[in-house]
């Protein structure tokens, strides 16, 4: 069974929806997923050909999700984060992966304030 794109995996899950004076609909900035030193960190050593998206689904595979939707959430997670995730990788750059189990329990079931 392929596994669907879901809306509560984007990015902008925690952004504030809101709007402006003319009565115009955006979404306000959000707080980025920080750099935190734990101990189920992943260390990954870039490979030649690497990129977000791939690294993304071979760490996440197993959570109920497309996994590739989630290269931000590795992007955001360096200490120095990944701006511009088209650049390619550098080899031998290493990057933090968080683990399957802290995206699952701290960024895909994190509960959401529902704005209206």
């Amino acid at each position: 069974m392929p596994r669907v794109a879901r809306f509560d995996l984007s990015r902008y899950k925690f952004t504030t929806p809101s709007t402006d004076t003319d009565g115009i609909a955006y979404l306000a900035d959000r707080e980025p997923i920080s750099y935190v030193d734990r101990p189920d960190n992943i260390p990954h050593v870039v490979q030649d050909g690497d990129t977000l998206w791939a690294l993304a689904q071979f760490y996440y595979w197993s959570l109920d999700a497309d996994a590739a939707q989630l290269w931000y959430i590795i992007a955001e997670f360096q200490p120095t984060p990944v701006f511009n995730p088209f650049a390619p990788l550098r080899p031998g750059a290493l990057l933090h992966i968080p683990s399957p189990e802290m995206v699952e329990s701290e960024i895909i079931n994190a509960p959401v304030e529902v704005y209206q």
